[in-house]
């Protein structure tokens, strides 16, 4: 109880010398303590500070790259859509040297596959299209960009290499109608009718709404239905005929 007594007496008492110190001698003490104390201080200061506007300047320099890319993306699209190839190949080119992994690259690639299918340049739009399955991190985008690349594919007369492409790999919700026409598109051209017309008819059924062109998807359908149907008497009518030659090759042996 004493020592409790004597320890606030002595607070006190240091409290009041405080308060009777002149203002040189209180300024002569705080002079003391940053003497002591002031390199701790200001080194805190200094690295809050440095954090702070590091921050500040990595975010902003974010900030200013991002706005480069993005006018340099709107500058190749308007050289694609005057179709000035060469100036749309150099700035899309320098996009991607100087932010590889950007989305705009990507998207400048899609934006160069269409130029290169407009003017019927088929292999440069599936070079471009594989560009953006090989580099995009977007699922999504690497759809549009296969089943386009499908397309493309058909129309180089590669059906076999447009069902691979469409075959590797899942597919998104919102592409399982597109995918399955497309697949009809390249058993078609391969002359696999019955399987074209399974597709179709699964492009129907599995399309979300709004995706497909359902009625150009039903003629498809309509049409490879009637082939594969005239197809059936043939092939069976063939295999009758092929029976038939060998039971008279029996009997006239016999």
């Amino acid at each position: 109880m004493h020592e409790q007594s004597g320890l606030t007496n002595a607070c006190q008492r240091g409290k009041d010398v405080d308060e009777f110190l002149t203002d040189e001698q209180q300024a002569d003490r705080v002079r003391a303590w940053l003497s002591e104390n002031g390199l701790y201080l200001v080194g805190g200061l200094v690295l809050g500070l440095g954090a702070i506007f590091g921050w500040d300047q990595w975010q902003g320099q974010q900030l200013r790259s991002a706005g480069e890319a993005s006018a340099q993306y709107e500058e190749a699209l308007v050289a694609i859509r005057l179709e000035q190839s060469s100036k749309a190949l150099e700035l899309v080119g320098s996009l991607e040297s100087e932010w590889p992994g950007s989305p705009y690259v990507t998207q400048a690639h899609l934006m160069l596959a269409r130029m290169y299918a407009d003017s019927a340049e088929y292999e440069s739009a599936a070079d471009s299209l594989r560009k953006v399955i090989d580099s995009s991190g977007d699922d999504n985008l690497v759809d549009v960009a296969r089943l386009r690349l499908s397309r493309v594919l058909l129309q180089l007369q590669k059906p076999d290499e447009a069902l691979a492409i469409l075959d590797d790999g899942a597919v998104g919700d919102a592409f399982v109608g597109p995918f399955h026409e497309a697949r009809g598109d390249a058993h078609h051209a391969l002359g696999d009718l019955q399987q074209a017309q399974t597709e179709y008819a699964l492009a129907l059924t599995e399309d979300r709404p709004g995706i497909l062109n359902r009625q150009y998807v039903q003629v498809k359908l309509d049409d490879v239905s009637v082939f594969a149907v005239d197809a059936e008497p043939e092939e069976a009518s063939s295999e009758s005929q092929d029976e038939g030659s060998i039971e008279s090759d029996e009997e006239s042996t016999s």
